[in-house]
């Protein structure tokens, strides 16, 4: 089952809300999949009970390729990890927002999450948008994990 322990976004709200308001916030998520991450937390946990929840996301952290090795405080560099990881999805969201800027408004219904005559009535900016929003869901449900490990394998050898 995949957990989402590289997802800062969601790791931080998994330890600050319960898991009824984790699952009604992401929506997306399912139980198993909660629960998976609450098994890898919970590994982590019985290897080291002293961690605080900063270590424990430094530790899902330090999955992740960028470190700045001049900032030595912890937190600090931690912060320089989220906030990079943050630039990423930003860097996502802006490419497909250029590309739902080149895409009509029949195409953009096509691949909407929402009903053609939900869409109707929207502007072709709120299609615009909404498109992004899903695709980035879409993305972070992990749909599309195998293809993109292909395409990373693929640019990397």
């Amino acid at each position: 089952m995949i957990d989402f322990t590289t997802d800062w976004e969601k790791m931080r709200d998994y330890f600050q809300i319960s898991k009824e308001e984790f699952l009604a916030s992401y929506s997306y998520v399912t139980e198993a999949e909660y629960d998976a991450t609450k098994k890898v937390v919970e590994k982590k946990d019985a290897l080291d009970k002293d961690l605080s929840d900063g270590e424990v996301l430094d530790l899902i952290f330090s999955k992740f390729d960028f470190v700045d090795d001049k900032v030595t405080d912890p937190t600090k560099q931690l912060m320089i990890k989220i906030d990079k990881a943050m630039s990423y999805k930003k860097y996502l969201a802006d490419i497909l927002y250029q590309d739902a800027l080149r895409t009509s408004r029949a195409e953009l219904q096509d691949v909407s999450f929402f009903q053609e005559d939900t869409t109707d009535s929207w502007t072709l900016e709120q299609l615009q948008i909404q498109y992004v929003k899903d695709q980035i869901s879409f993305f972070e449900a992990g749909n599309l994990d195998d293809q993109v490990n292909e395409t990373w394998e693929k640019i990397n050898d």
